[in-house]
């Protein structure tokens, strides 16, 4: 006996917004908000919370090279540098929170480093940095207009 044809509703287009912030805007959505919000602020999780996992993944190294990606207005960099560890390099792609974090702890802690630039197009070298730190990058990214595309890269 012959099955009846059956027709299924096309799939729903896939939501972009992610019900978060327009992050998709990128340094436009992101300067804006640390312009209104100029404070320090560490999503997820703060230094304290990840400091023993830190300590056991660098094997209590405090001189390896380390890149802290997306940094925002994170004080990581500068609890970590406060905690011995002075090779860091921070970057973002807000130049608003890059100018903050810069004019915070230029004077207090003139070895950390911070620079505006895109994580997914960076000018480091290979082996530049023996660890990369990253914390709410991903969350961004997967909150963009094409996140399968922009995760892949």
């Amino acid at each position: 006996v012959p099955r009846p044809a059956v027709e299924f509703d096309a799939p729903p287009e896939p939501k972009v917004w992610c019900g978060f912030p327009q992050y998709d805007e990128g340094p436009t959505y992101w300067d804006t908000h640390y312009e209104e919000d100029p404070e320090p602020y560490d999503w997820l999780e703060d230094y304290c919370d990840l400091r023993g996992l830190i300590e056991d993944v660098l094997g209590g190294d405090r001189a390896v090279r380390i890149l802290h990606v997306g940094c925002g207005s994170s004080l990581l960099p500068e609890l970590m540098h406060d905690d011995c560890y002075r090779d860091i390099v921070s970057i973002d792609t807000s130049a608003v929170a890059i100018r903050q974090m810069i004019r915070r702890n230029g004077v207090s802690r003139p070895g950390l480093r911070w620079l505006v630039q895109d994580a997914l197009h960076t000018n480091f070298s290979d082996g530049e940095f023996d660890v990369a730190i990253e914390k709410s990058v991903l969350d961004t990214l997967a909150c963009s207009s094409e996140p399968s595309a922009v995760v892949a890269a």
